[in-house]
């Protein structure tokens, strides 16, 4: 699920689409979907995209620009799934 997730993120850090034709934000659609690739319900993808990031950002894989421009659009599409 992650590798699916980063996928879409970096397309729309880059000002590309993600998989669900978005662009520019993470959607709703975008987070049901990498539950669905996950097997996992709403709140266990939002966990482990969490974390996930914040591994990769502790290991200085990613930086704090990426995490920070999407790590809030993730949240806020997660928001829009469970209000």
């Amino acid at each position: 699920m992650y590798d699916e997730a980063f996928r879409d993120l970096r397309k729309l850090y880059r000002g590309d689409a993600s998989e669900t034709g978005r662009s520019r934000n993470v959607g709703k659609e975008d987070v049901v979907r990498w539950s669905v690739v996950g097997s996992l319900n709403l709140t266990q993808t939002f966990d482990r995209l969490g974390i996930e990031l914040s591994r990769d950002y502790a290991a200085g894989i990613l930086t704090w620009e990426f995490c920070d421009v999407t790590a809030n659009p993730v949240w806020r599409a997660y928001r829009s799934t469970t209000g």
